[in-house]
């Protein structure tokens, strides 16, 4: 079956920043599987990062991979408020809250590029057969951007 249409999938992605943190408190984000669509529209926000002949402002760049983000992660966990130590709950507000732009950028693209699996994942899922079995998942392409 399809990733996309597997009901309740969600993959873990965890921050650079935060990848020394005991699991228990490690602020983790959850992606829906992208499909090709999914995918297209993610690298045309990442192919405007680098064009350097674009005429969008900052603020449009801010708002667009907000409104990505938005639609890529369904939710964390250990997200909590500094002052209060509560849960800050997942919304769009919450990510132009607590999250810096380069940290927006960086789960985008995790997303892209499958650099939200972690080690071990990845390499059981690069030894996996390819012979189309119900169970296989294709090979992770990591790519630094």
């Amino acid at each position: 079956m399809p990733k996309c249409l597997q009901p309740g999938q969600r993959y873990p992605i965890v921050l650079d920043c935060d990848s020394e943190l005991p699991k228990e408190s490690q602020p983790t984000f959850y992606a829906a599987a992208q499909s090709m669509i999914g995918q297209e529209k993610i690298g045309d926000l990442i192919d405007r990062w680098s064009d350097e002949k674009t005429d969008l402002t900052r603020q449009e760049f801010f708002n667009e991979a907000v409104e990505l983000l938005d639609e890529i992660i369904i939710d964390w966990a250990h997200m909590n408020d500094p002052d209060t130590a509560e849960k800050i709950p997942f919304s769009t507000n919450s990510i132009r809250q607590w999250l810096t732009y380069l940290e927006v950028r960086e789960l985008i693209r995790k997303v892209m590029y499958n650099t939200h699996i972690d080690p071990e994942t990845k390499k059981n899922l690069e030894s996996a057969p390819s012979s189309g079995e119900a169970n296989s998942v294709p090979v992770v392409v990591t790519t630094t951007v």
